[in-house]
């Protein structure tokens, strides 16, 4: 079946539409900015055969790149003029459809770049009139921006320190936490899912039993099976993409190796239930990779040779002759050599040899010096002591066998090309396979790291709610000894409704960011079918988890810290539906505190009007201190428990019910071993602010007649005083006293 995939980009926004079935669909407005995650999730779902793009040199890099889930399709440049809008809605009008009621439903202006893609679909096809028109999207999934995945540490890549290498490594993140595939087609698949998690419960549903069943300890012996044969699994797509092109050993013995061990895990998944889903190949294409493996174990010999293929004997009539007569070849020239007549020389002796494109020549092997003109003889070239000629008898012997050892190749390159065509018939079904291998070693690696770490399976709900209990940092766990703490949001039971915003106050370094992170990584670690570090954990669907946490100035973008807070805040309002996740820690802090405080008051009434599910963490005390913000059925208060006996503070973690007046910020200054001058005058300023007090000088040497100045002045009534007696006279006496 014919697919027709069209795709444009347009600074980050990507458009698409895709041909099927005598159907066109327009892909709706996009909001992720990682454009090459969208790019490679439309490759997945859509499967096209053929790829229309226009000359732009991202997009062909993206489609130049193989990607190992996805069967190969042709990519065709078509000229950009093909992509506008104004000529997809010429070709549009022209389908037996009400352009007018086909653009009520599709909205082509507010889906310019999608329409234009269709353009292009229905310019390089033939133009069905009764074609249906559709608009899909991405809507299944969860999204989560390249800024969310960065904050919440779900990727973490790490650079080589050389510029000039592409070496990547993955940091102290989410997925190298639960990365335990052993294939390079699982790791690709699982970080497709990261990128991707899911929002159908069903779907999620299906991963979760999947992931179940492996975590049995009644299967623990079918997971150890799974996991040794996946060990010895080679890189499936390489070497298919080799085999196509090579004729290495090494190549086809791993093609073979891989083939047979999807036979062997098919045979375990033969006492699998049915209803766990990661094998989808069907019996008759079962069949074909039998028949595949079969053709290549009874056709090629791995033993022949060592750098190149050869054909087990019995295959071919005619090639079994040639090899005979080339195995003989040693007792034939022997023979032969004894009919042979030269002429009387000087030499030592003389033999017949076959050398490969060269032919049978007599070979002499004289005292002296080689001769090269003898009667009877062509000569053809000499080595060392030995001279190689030609005479009839040779000729006569290159004539009937021929240059034997290269037919012999030439026929086994017959046979093998031959052997390779029918096995690229089965190309879609070797895909297949390579996904449902990918799928099952996600699956492995999703039930290993449950076992691992203690996590439980999350009930994933449609209804609005979220209930953890007993949470726990999935990346920080590791580091540290955690503090579990529970979290209700929403409708958490029939008679039970809790507000759906917590706004958190406290001390630095109490775990109020942390908390609010690991609410945010186990929601996700739901949505892509993993189980989560809780002991209970019911979660309800959520379209988007949108954060403001990290904080970078770019000099490049001619951004500042505060610019990229208000551009990621604003991102979030603007996205945020009551089924969203927002998390925001300490936003207003780059800018003075009464605008910081002002637009935080605002944002978050803004996100609990829209009734998004609100993490928020603050140090603007006085929000809570003059009631700008209240609690409220849709807003609770919570603060970090913690036991303070004078300087000395000890934090619990434990995120309970109420506020917080102080962040505390001198005291957790002092813990970290800030110098104690520093610390003793942050507090006098602190102090002095607080009363609304001038701020104490810096009493330093001289600088105490300075300070006896400075309260002179400030205790004198400058309307009545003499200014002579009372100031200036000390003045002038401290003045000559330190000149």
């Amino acid at each position: 079946m014919e697919v027709y995939l069209a795709v444009d980009l347009k600074e980050k926004t990507v458009g698409a539409a895709y041909f099927k079935e005598e159907t066109l669909y327009l892909l709706s407005k996009t909001m992720d900015d990682n454009y090459e995650s969208t790019i490679d999730t439309l490759r997945l779902l859509v499967q096209p055969t053929h790829v229309f793009i226009p000359s732009n040199q991202k997009l062909v890099d993206i489609f130049s790149a193989t990607n190992d889930l996805i069967a190969p399709c042709n990519l065709d440049i078509r000229p950009k003029v093909e992509f506008k809008y104004e000529l997809a809605k010429m070709w549009l009008s022209k389908l037996d459809t009400d352009i007018m009621k086909m653009d009520s439903v599709i909205q082509f202006e507010e889906n310019r770049i999608s329409t234009g893609c269709a353009g292009a679909i229905l310019h390089s096809i033939t133009l069905l009139r009764n074609l249906n028109v559709r608009l899909f999207d991405l809507d299944e999934y969860m999204h989560l921006n390249s800024d969310s995945k960065s904050a919440l540490r779900i990727f973490d890549s790490i650079h080589h320190p050389n510029m000039h290498s592409s070496v990547v490594k993955e940091g102290n993140s989410l997925f190298k936490i639960l990365d335990k595939t052993r294939t390079c087609m699982g790791r690709k698949l699982l970080t497709s899912w990261f990128n991707f998690p899911l929002r159908d419960c069903n779907k999620i549903k299906e991963r979760q039993d999947t992931v179940e069943f492996f975590c049995s300890p009644a299967n623990a012996s079918t997971l150890e099976v799974y996991k040794s044969l996946l060990s010895k699994l080679p890189n499936v797509p390489a070497t298919w993409n080799k085999v196509k092109t090579k004729s290495r050993v090494s190549d086809w013995k791993n093609l073979l190796n891989s083939i047979t061990c999807y036979l062997k895990i098919y045979m375990v998944t033969d006492f699998v239930p049915e209803s766990i889903g990661f094998n989808n190949i069907k019996k008759d294409d079962l069949q074909l990779l039998r028949s595949a493996s079969q053709l290549i174990e009874h056709t090629v010999d791995f033993e022949e040779y060592s750098d190149r293929l050869a054909i087990k004997s019995s295959i071919d009539p005619e090639l079994d002759e040639m090899k005979r007569t080339y195995h003989s070849l040693d007792s034939f020239l022997s023979n032969k050599a004894e009919t042979i007549q030269l002429p009387d020389l000087v030499a030592i002796c003389f033999t017949l040899v076959y050398l490969p494109q060269m032919g049978f020549l007599i070979c002499i092997t004289f005292e002296n010096q080689v001769l090269e003109n003898i009667p009877g003889l062509e000569y053809k070239f000499s080595n060392e002591n030995n001279g190689y000629y030609k005479d009839p008898t040779m000729l006569n012997l290159d004539e009937e066998i021929g240059d034997i050892f290269n037919l012999i190749g030439d026929k086994e390159f017959e046979i093998l090309q031959s052997v390779r065509d029918d096995i690229c018939n089965i190309e879609p079904v070797i895909v297949k396979m390579t996904f449902c291998i990918a799928k099952l070693d996600c699956y492995l690696s999703l039930a290993e790291a449950a076992l691992k770490f203690n996590y439980v399976k999350p009930e994933v709900t449609t209804k609005d709610c979220l209930v953890l209990t007993d949470s726990r940092h999935p990346i920080q766990e590791h580091f540290v000894e955690f503090v579990v703490n529970d979290v209700q949001l929403g409708s958490v039971d029939t008679d039970l409704v809790k507000p759906k915003g917590i706004l958190i106050t406290g001390p630095n370094a109490s775990g109020k960011s942390l908390y609010i992170q690991q609410i945010a990584l186990i929601t996700f670690m739901a949505h892509i079918g993993s189980f989560v570090p809780c002991s209970y954990a019911r979660i309800g669907l959520t379209d988007k988890i949108l954060t403001r946490i990290k904080t970078s100035s770019s000099v490049i973008k001619n951004e500042s810290s505060f610019l990229v807070d208000l551009k990621q805040a604003c991102f979030a309002l603007s996205e945020a539906t009551e089924r969203s996740l927002v998390v925001i820690d300490e936003f207003g802090k780059g800018t003075m505190a009464s605008d910081g405080v002002g637009l935080f008051c605002a944002i978050i009434k803004e996100f609990i009007a829209k009734g998004a599910k609100l993490l928020a963490t603050t140090h603007f005390h006085e929000i809570i201190e003059f009631n700008f913000l209240q609690e409220s059925a849709k807003l609770a208060f919570y603060t970090p428990k913690i036991i303070q006996e004078s300087s000395n503070l000890v934090f619990l973690y434990d995120i309970v019910p109420g506020n917080y007046s102080s962040s505390l910020g001198i005291l957790c200054a002092e813990r970290v071993g800030l110098p104690a001058d520093v610390v003793h005058r942050a507090a006098n300023i602190a102090q002095a602010l607080i009363k609304c007090e001038p701020i104490p000088l810096v009493v330093v040497n001289r600088d105490l007649e300075a300070e006896k100045i400075y309260k002179l002045f400030m205790s004198l009534h400058i309307e009545t005083c003499d200014l002579e007696l009372n100031l200036w006279r000390f003045v002038r006496q401290s003045f000559h006293k330190y000149k």
